[in-house]
């Protein structure tokens, strides 16, 4: 099976050639300038309890940063959670181009807000470390999976050697976090190309379109994968890349 590493590296420049590699940020200053990014942008952030890969969402206010402490909103229902363990949680958010997870120190709480203090380590990745293909038109692009025994379609949209961006109706797509893992994927690539992948969930967001109404746009990477279907993706990519070449 091929597999992205997960082995982080030392944090230095973000390589445009694509290194996805994630990288350990350990310096106190970088910490706290990425942690004041998130803070003055007012980002949506994941919150995952301890020991849990279901993720509770949850905002950060939209102002400078006090001192070096995070403040956070986390959703209702992530409370309860909060009350019984405040300590051992993890955090996962986008900052410009990249997605920082850091495990956080144990959580405040406060009224309807928590804080902590900055995380002494936190990882980052960068997000479009590869070059991103159109799904053409006219042609079948699709994804195939099943989640907890339920069985789900999405649109490709676009694809890369590190992932591929679906599309689907809300109402057509399991909840999807950044976080969550979906084995087995089947890729439809046109006419006899299929390939089989472990995904990773990076993004999801809802956009309208004026033809389709309401739609979940979902990023996901490739965690694994058989040299068979990594051939195939290859093949993919270059009639694509040869085709938005000649249009």
């Amino acid at each position: 099976m091929t597999e992205v590493s997960e082995q982080a590296v030392a944090s230095v420049a973000l390589s445009p050639a694509g290194d996805t590699r994630p990288q350990l940020l350990q310096d106190a200053i970088e910490i706290a300038m990425l942690m004041a990014e998130l803070q003055q942008q007012g980002a949506a952030v994941y919150l995952y309890p301890p020991g849990s890969e279901a993720a509770v969402e949850g905002t950060l206010p939209a102002q400078t940063a006090v001192g070096n402490h995070l403040q956070l909103y986390p959703a209702l229902e992530a409370w309860p959670l909060l009350q019984a363990n405040p300590a051992g949680w993890r955090m996962v958010a986008m900052v410009g181009d990249c997605i920082v997870q850091a495990e956080l120190p144990p959580l405040q709480l406060l009224g309807g807000q928590c804080s902590c203090a900055y995380p002494q380590q936190l990882t980052r990745w960068q997000r479009r470390a590869f070059l991103r293909l159109d799904a053409p038109l006219g042609r079948r692009f699709s994804a195939a999976f099943t989640l907890l025994g339920e069985a789900y379609q999405a649109n490709i949209y676009d694809l890369s050697l590190g992932g591929v961006g679906l599309y689907a109706s809300p109402r057509d797509l399991p909840e999807l976090r950044p976080g969550r893992q979906i084995p087995k994927a089947s890729l439809e690539l046109g006419p006899g190309r299929t390939v089989v992948a472990e995904l990773e969930v990076r993004l999801c967001r809802s956009f309208h379109s004026r033809l389709l109404g309401e739609q979940l746009h979902v990023g996901c990477r490739f965690r694994t994968m058989s040299e068979q279907s990594a051939a195939v993706l290859r093949a993919s990519l270059a009639e694509l890349a040869a085709i938005q070449r000649l249009d």
